[in-house]
């Protein structure tokens, strides 16, 4: 029997040359359904668990998969722009758009002949031009900005670049979600069209001619979508053999990601990763050389300066950004489609009830819908229709592009999936439940996708977990110089020491007897060995900000109030991290960017850090 599980290609297999892939990962799944029943040692002990066991089973499993989504696929996060005013107060497009009228008034001024005196004088005053209303190019334009523009959300964040390790994630959120749903229900269809089950088409057939006959089919396909709905909401947890198909899924959906991104790359991982550090290294070259350039062309004429626009673009032609936008956009898509099923799926396992619940009223709503009879119910699907045309794409393209990015995703108030681990870490960090989970024997195997690399440096070959301690190698540079650092609280990453009331906390290399003399104060806080670009030390999180203090020194250098921060990112390929402040004595001024090129334990302070003061992120 074939194996059930998609096999890495080999080295010599990755030539863009290969075989078609897809052909063999969709026969690989379809034949694995029948092995299912085959469960291995770890399972056969799992089938005398109880309900309560097996729903406890279930919890932590979901926890340790969304932790390890939330490490792997959110890599920045910002607070949400404010919105812009109300049209009538501010509004820079329609602004632009409005017809302005040049013309001055220049009828004279005359005073009221009755009300002045003549033996007072009044200087001679300007007149006050009174502000002319904006005048809409279209009632459309004038309907958006009036009523449509003050109550859309915050805009979402641009198009990310495009890079193997947000391909990868996509395609294995995508997977996740069609593979186990399209292919058995498509399978399932054509079984029944195929008569390969002559009983089981034939009871279908006989069901689909009299709901036909009866103008039933669109109140029974309704229907069946609210038992679905409903069914989730009764029952909650799935069963043993759902949990084993459900481990086995998301197996299958990393190993079908690393496949394709292994035979999109056409080099291995660790060239591709050496000529991207190349060229970071050398960009301060290259953009010398264009400045020189730009100078040169500025010293000839017309006609050799565009002979030399034309060189320029010959030479630059070897990655077009046409070329990265194509890309960029498609993976944008990738990601929205993503998106939009797994906010679908949310839907009918209530991950957040009320939203659940709305759809169910109407659901219920649509389901008395279709009881009409047949005419009422064509001439409802064509006013709707001709409604959305006639009235509504009007108003659509009235929208400027800044707005139509302020437009809300389909289902929006439902959560992804990255948004859900991002809801959930805040309320583990409430609670005072970690927020890393350490590696399991189970973990290490279906974890999906927590080894990919973030930002513009994941690739496709990296294959370990990230470890949940510093790199040793790494943590020298800190046990050489602060060896007491470690008698004291061992540098153990997420361990705090005891404190003072004062504020900002002092440092740990303070006399041990100083800190055991004065009082210990509650204060849940959490140590970072880190590198700063100013020099090595700790970082010092607390329940109201974030501190940076360099290891030979007993005060913090600085001081961030979790309040003011207003982006967090994660860089470079030693787990840096990136905060975006604004200064709270000066607002005004620019924000602030303190950059931290290695920390160790970097999710963790990454998950603390927007789970702190109830503040709402927004994923970029």
């Amino acid at each position: 029997m074939a194996s059930a599980t998609l096999r890495v290609p080999s080295p010599s297999s990755r030539s863009p040359t290969s075989s078609s892939f897809i052909t063999p990962l969709v026969d690989d799944f379809a034949r694995s359904e029948s092995m299912l029943s085959q469960v291995g040692e770890e399972e056969e002990e799992e089938i005398g668990l109880t309900e309560k066991e097996l729903r406890e089973l279930y919890d932590s499993e979901e926890i340790e998969r969304f932790l390890h989504l939330f490490s792997a696929y959110v890599t920045e996060v910002q607070v949400p722009e404010t919105p812009p005013p109300a049209p009538h107060e501010a509004n820079p497009a329609s602004a632009t758009r409005a017809t302005a009228n040049p013309d001055i008034d220049d009828e004279e001024w005359t005073a009221a002949e009755k009300e002045a005196r003549t033996d007072d004088y009044f200087p001679p005053s300007e007149p006050v031009e009174v502000p002319k209303p904006f005048v809409y190019e279209s009632l459309s334009e004038e309907i958006v900005c009036r009523w449509l523009v003050p109550f859309l959300p915050p805009a979402r964040p641009p198009i990310p670049p495009f890079t193997l390790g947000r391909l990868r994630l996509a395609l294995q959120r995508l997977y996740l979600i069609a593979f186990p749903t399209y292919l058995p229900f498509f399978q399932h269809l054509q079984s029944l069209a195929t008569w390969e089950h002559p009983m089981t088409s034939s009871v279908y057939c006989t069901i689909f001619w009299a709901l036909w006959w009866h103008s039933l089919l669109l109140p029974a396909l309704v229907g069946r979508i609210i038992f679905c709905l409903l069914q989730r909401k009764i029952f909650l947890y799935p069963s043993l053999d759902e949990l084993h198909r459900h481990r086995k899924e998301v197996k299958d959906a990393d190993e079908f990601g690393a496949q394709v991104v292994d035979r999109l790359s056409a080099t291995s991982s660790n060239i591709t990763e050496m000529w991207r550090l190349i060229r970071m290294v050398d960009r301060s070259r290259k953009s010398k050389l264009k400045k020189l350039k730009e100078k040169a062309k500025e010293m000839k004429d017309r006609a050799s300066s565009d002979g030399k626009d034309e060189a320029t673009v010959l030479e630059e032609s070897d990655d077009p950004e046409e070329v990265k936008d194509v890309k960029a956009v498609g993976l944008f898509a990738l990601d929205e489609i993503a998106d939009f099923h797994e906010r679908v799926q949310n839907i009918f396992i209530w991950r957040r009830p009320e939203a659940s619940m709305k759809y169910a009223i109407v659901l219920s709503g649509l389901f008395l819908v279709t009881l009409l009879p047949p005419k009422y119910l064509t001439k409802i699907t064509s006013f709707t229709l001709g409604f959305l045309f006639w009235h509504i794409v009007p108003l659509l393209a009235a929208l400027s592009e800044q707005d139509r990015r302020r437009l809300p995703a389909a289902f929006a108030e439902v959560p992804t999936d990255a948004e859900f681990a991002m809801q959930l870490i805040a309320e583990r960090v409430e609670k005072g439940l970690d927020v890393t989970l350490k590696p399991t024997k189970r973990s290490k195997k279906n974890r999906l996708s927590a080894e990919s690399l973030p930002g513009d440096l994941q690739t496709s070959g990296s294959r370990s977990a990230p470890s949940l301690l510093p790199d040793p190698k790494k943590q020298n540079l800190f046990t050489k110089t602060s060896s007491s650092i470690g008698g004291m609280m061992g540098l153990a990453p997420g361990k705090g020491w005891p404190v003072s009331d004062a504020w900002p906390p002092q440092h740990p290399l303070i006399p041990l007897a100083l800190g055991i003399a004065q009082p210990e104060a509650n204060v849940d806080n959490h140590t970072y060995p880190c590198q700063h670009t100013s020099s090595p030390g700790l970082i010092t999180l607390t329940s109201r900000a974030l501190f940076f203090t360099p290891l030979l020194s007993q005060n913090a250098k600085a001081m961030i109030p979790l309040t003011a921060v207003k982006g967090v990112k994660k860089t470079g390929l030693f787990k840096g991290i990136n905060i975006r402040w604004n200064d709270p004595v000066e607002p005004s001024k620019e924000q602030r960017e303190d950059k931290f090129h290695w920390v160790g334990n970097r999710d963790e302070l990454f998950a603390r850090l927007i789970a702190a003061e109830g503040i709402r992120w927004q994923k970029v």
